[in-house]
């Protein structure tokens, strides 16, 4: 029985009942945290209402057909997160001492490295520890990734940080870098400035290895003379001879190009405008996507030019892949995979078995 004053009212519940109220708040309805739970529906409705008995205080209020939390909800969801953390801590603390998850661990994802991390995280537990099935992913808007570990949403996570755009660090929780990547321009081969890089040596295939900086500009040399093309709404200025003014004039009919970016108010859309101001470009914003798969399904389609990383593309199938150009930044411009820990969580085996394995395993290639 667990135990917390509410405005100055003790009230009691069951860890039973605490786990179904933050899977409600969760899934945003009875039926899917039941689904969730393997509880039956009626069970769910037990315990909530059992709950709000205890609490003295409604917890939810019907908005349409999801349940959304009342002020005394919000309130309680935060005391119950850290509660069934510290259940869980305690639960592990009392099994035998071994180095392998023992209760379940979840770790927070998202898209590019969800898709990647997956297979290799689950690989490395079974090898090491005989089992994986302790282990639990739980996509998260990469964003609000740091408040989901901190809240006991999920255990640990994989977030990402930018180098020119840092995330400001936040009390209670713990970050290490596993993986960097390098940001391209990325357009469909179709595209005039695609055919033109690739030609000169400033681009690659997306599915084959791109080509660093410098090997983009020992290659241009050899096609200096030749013109830039002309971008979407751009002048059709020509270029001047000479490697460098050459590569100039593209990143200057890059800028004029249409580009698909992420929303500006966004970590990823500051850290993209960012490489491409450091870049000498103002990118003309055409489309604002916050899907970085559907932004590139958009470049394949000839829609216009974007930025990504070698795990982003990893994401699109094979035949896309194959439709796609890579233009290497002259200025780099990375993102860091990170992983997310609690401080408090410092030496809990089962987490530590998961992260170690995060680790080992990283890049994922």
């Amino acid at each position: 029985m667990a135990e917390l004053t509410m405005q100055g009212v003790r009230v009691d519940w069951t860890l039973t009942q605490l786990r179904t109220f933050v899977a409600v708040a969760d899934a945003g309805s009875m039926s899917r945290a039941a689904q969730l739970l393997g509880y039956t529906p009626g069970a769910v409705s037990q315990h909530m209402a059992a709950l709000r008995k205890a609490a003295q205080h409604e917890l939810f209020v019907k908005d349409g057909r999801h349940r959304r939390l009342t002020e005394a909800g919000e309130t309680l969801l935060q005391h119950a997160r850290a509660i069934l953390a510290a259940e869980a801590r305690a639960s592990e603390a009392m099994s035998p001492m071994s180095e392998s998850p023992q209760v379940a661990v979840t770790v927070g994802v998202f898209g590019s490295v969800a898709a990647a991390c997956a297979a290799p995280l689950m690989a490395q537990l079974t090898q090491r520890h005989g089992s994986s099935s302790a282990v639990r992913l739980r996509e998260i808007d990469v964003d609000g990734i740091p408040q989901a570990v901190l809240e006991g949403t999920v255990d640990v996570a994989l977030a990402l940080d930018y180098p020119d755009a840092r995330r400001a660090p936040q009390r209670g929780l713990r970050s290490q870098t596993v993986h960097r990547e390098e940001f391209s321009v990325v357009a469909s081969c179709t595209h005039p400035l695609a055919r033109w890089a690739v030609k000169n040596g400033n681009g690659g295939r997306a599915d084959e290895p791109a080509p660093t900086a410098s090997q983009a500009g020992d290659d241009a040399a050899a096609g200096a003379g030749e013109a830039a093309p002309a971008a979407e709404g751009s002048s059709g200025a020509t270029a001047p001879c000479g490697a460098d003014k050459a590569e100039r004039l593209l990143w200057a009919r890059l800028a004029d190009a249409h580009w698909i970016l992420p929303p500006v108010d966004t970590a990823f859309g500051r850290a993209t405008r960012i490489a491409c101001s450091v870049n000498g470009m103002e990118p003309a914003e055409r489309h604002i996507v916050v899907d970085s798969a559907l932004a590139l399904g958009l470049v394949a389609d000839g829609l216009g030019i974007t930025l990504a990383t070698p795990l982003m593309l990893r994401m699109q199938p094979a035949a896309v892949r194959r439709d796609l150009v890579t233009i290497p930044l002259n200025v780099p411009a990375m993102r860091e995979i990170v992983l997310i820990t609690r401080a408090a969580d410092a030496g809990r085996r089962g987490i530590g078995a998961v992260t170690d394995a995060l680790v080992q395993t990283a890049p994922w290639e």
